[in-house]
């Protein structure tokens, strides 16, 4: 989904008025949300059921607003979940899924996913990133705001922090393999949103080593990158660098990492990096599984140029 952006944040909820009772007993904050952010949600999403959710980027973007006094936000990266226990309704709940996901999320669509239900307390307490454990859900004739304390405090500070979850599912000692790297693209996210965000509790230079990080997951941050659009694939290769995340693979440039993964992983990136590899175009280069995916939209010639 193309960014959207919310004119105006208004009145924000301090960082004080959410300690204490505003956290209910799982610690969770139930924050409202300011009235101009109502009216857009209201107007961009308003065939979206009570008691589904906006995660992900998008509920991440409105709790940066909402806190921290942003404007000109641009709500983008739109994952939804139902969060109903009991639906309601009578409509067949795969049709509203597939509506739903074409509508609002059309590349996961694509590829085979989209809206999913979810138990609320599992929701939160699997997330990847601390900033992750937020949501912003659909009521009777409102939205609003659930975050964790720890996601309130990290929102306030941009920082980037892995879950006690993901500490837990690998023992504790070892996070998983490809979250650093989603730490680093994360990064790269929020700068271009005009923050300044911070990785905690993550020892980058262990984890840029390939026994902690693998090509698979560097390819998958890429992809991601590369559905994000703009600069951000060069962004991320930048501090992909300055992590020292690919200092073995000898590739100085996008273009030659992402033909150090074609020619060394069967990774399929979505029609997103085609169409970067189109644009940068290669030099004296052949790809095989690619170039076939590629197809008739790019001539031999212009895989040469």
């Amino acid at each position: 989904m193309k960014p959207s952006e919310i004119k105006s944040p208004g009145l924000v909820t301090q960082h004080a008025e959410l300690a204490g009772h505003m956290y209910d007993e799982r610690g969770i904050a139930h924050v409202p949300i300011d009235s101009d952010i109502q009216e857009y949600l209201e107007e961009i999403y308003n065939d979206i059921p009570v008691g589904f959710a906006l995660i992900g980027g998008a509920a991440r973007d409105i709790a940066f607003g909402q806190l921290r006094h942003i404007g000109g936000i641009k709500v983008r990266d739109v994952d939804i979940v139902d969060f109903r226990e009991h639906p309601q309704h009578t409509e067949d709940k795969n049709i509203v899924y597939s509506y739903l996901s074409r509508k609002y999320m059309p590349a996961d669509f694509e590829h085979g996913y989209g809206v999913k239900q979810e138990d609320h307390d599992t929701y939160f307490q699997t997330r990847d990133f601390t900033i992750n454990q937020i949501a912003v859900i659909r009521d009777i004739d409102t939205w609003y705001l659930e975050m964790t304390r720890q996601a309130v405090i990290d929102t306030h500070a941009v920082i980037i922090r892995p879950t006690v979850h993901a500490h837990d599912s690998r023992g504790g000692s070892v996070l998983p393999a490809n979250l650093a790297v989603k730490a680093v693209l994360l990064e790269q996210v929020l700068i271009s949103e005009g923050l300044t965000p911070s990785i905690k509790s993550i020892d980058m230079k262990r984890y840029a080593q390939s026994e902690y990080t693998n090509l698979f997951s560097i390819a998958l941050g890429l992809q991601k990158a590369c559905d994000w659009g703009g600069d951000m694939p060069t962004k991320f290769f930048e501090s992909l660098t300055r992590y020292g995340f690919i200092d073995d693979m000898n590739v100085k440039t996008v273009e030659q990492l992402l033909i150090h993964i074609e020619e060394a992983t069967s990774f399929d990136f979505t029609d997103n990096a085609q169409d970067l590899l189109q644009q940068l175009g290669f030099q004296d280069v052949k790809l095989s599984r690619m170039s076939q995916r590629i197809g008739e939209s790019v001539s031999k010639s212009a895989l040469r140029q």
